[in-house]
């Protein structure tokens, strides 16, 4: 789904959606400048919250995965088999 579509789900706006993108982790995929949202994993996302089972910052530890758990980058594919790209060691 596009943004759109997922604020239409949720009965709120494409700015709230991107506001729980980038500090609540909505799970998504970003394809270039594009933002997608797969239905049933966003649902059980919402889920989650409102159970207070996941964090609701984008804020990680140092040598922690992606900070948004859900996210895959199409302009990363190391992204999508959770390597890092990076030299230094953690």
């Amino acid at each position: 789904m596009n943004k759109l579509k997922t604020a239409k789900l949720f009965d709120t706006t494409d700015r709230t959606i991107s506001e729980w993108v980038r500090t609540r982790g909505m799970p998504h995929l970003k394809i270039g400048s594009l933002i997608r949202f797969h239905r049933p994993t966003v649902e059980q996302w919402a889920l989650a919250q409102m159970q207070g089972d996941v964090p609701t910052t984008n804020e990680k530890s140092p040598g922690e995965g992606p900070a948004h758990p859900g996210q895959v980058s199409a302009s990363n594919p190391s992204d999508q088999a959770g390597e890092t790209t990076d030299d230094h060691p953690k």
